[in-house]
């Protein structure tokens, strides 16, 4: 069930991203993911913070980065913003979108176009129990439209090897079958 699951959300993502491409002959200014999940934030307790979760790229911009807004909860938002002399991914509440007011950032530097580029790197989040911030290893923010290319992949090699006569195809062919659709 969950692999129909990823294949479903494999295919909306792929729709999202191609109806949101540019008109012909029309370049974008960055690249950055249409949509996003960070994970691995907790709270001061270990249960999940809420910050996790799938984030969409929205048309707005700020320093020339897209803003993500959350997935069920628009009200949370992440952006591109400078903190401490430093350029960051930051998560806090939407209306607060291009300042400082946030509940977590991205402690590594980051001068890519999307937040997905830092991969697993260390966030900084703010405890309300100990009113400070609390450095976070293992926070990740990965692009969902990459998973989405790679369940789809996997989904069609194996279309391919259940068709009628796939047994009889030489190992290379099925190979270079899976990688035509990456």
């Amino acid at each position: 069930m969950q692999e129909h699951d990823d294949i479903a959300l494999a295919a909306a993502i792929l729709e999202d991203h191609n109806a949101s491409r540019p008109a012909s002959g029309s370049i974008p200014m960055i690249h950055a993911a249409a949509r996003v999940r960070l994970s691995g934030a907790k709270n001061y307790d270990g249960s999940p913070s809420g910050i996790n979760g799938d984030y969409t790229r929205t048309l707005d911009e700020i320093e020339g980065r897209p803003v993500y807004t959350k997935v069920g909860k628009p009200s949370t938002a992440m952006w591109y913003h400078t903190v401490e002399g430093k350029h960051q991914w930051v998560v806090g509440p939407a209306t607060k979108v291009g300042t400082e007011k946030m509940w977590a950032y991205s402690v590594r530097p980051v001068s890519a176009a999307g937040p997905e580029v830092g991969g697993q790197s260390p966030w900084t989040l703010y405890c309300y129990q100990t009113q400070a911030w609390v450095r976070q290893d293992g926070v990740t923010v990965v692009d969902l439209e990459e998973r989405a290319r790679e369940i789809e992949a996997v989904a069609q090699r194996e279309r391919i090897k259940h068709e009628p006569g796939a047994s009889q195809r030489p190992p290379d062919e099925m190979a270079k079958i899976g990688r035509a659709h990456v």
